[in-house]
């Protein structure tokens, strides 16, 4: 399944929905991507907060790998235009 994100407000949902599918628990997925629980909970509730690198052990975890797509999608009304 593919997933768009046009703006941080997504991200953290979509996380907590692979990870859910998934059937894992935050401590499982911290556990399988070497983090901490807490830095997954920041990843679900306020990814803004969170490195590149803790977004990339989050998807490894779920078993979800991390796709870029140059040009495909406008970003939505009200997303920032400039991160």
């Amino acid at each position: 399944m593919r997933f768009l994100i046009t703006a941080t407000e997504q991200l953290g949902p979509t996380l907590k929905g692979l990870r859910r599918a998934a059937g894992l628990t935050q401590t499982q997925v911290a556990l399988a991507g070497g983090l901490q629980q807490k830095t997954v909970s920041m990843l679900e509730n306020d990814p803004q907060r969170c490195t590149v690198e803790s977004l990339i052990r989050y998807l490894v975890a779920v078993g979800t790998p991390l796709n870029l797509e140059q040009g495909v999608a406008q970003p939505q009304a009200g997303a920032r235009a400039a991160w």
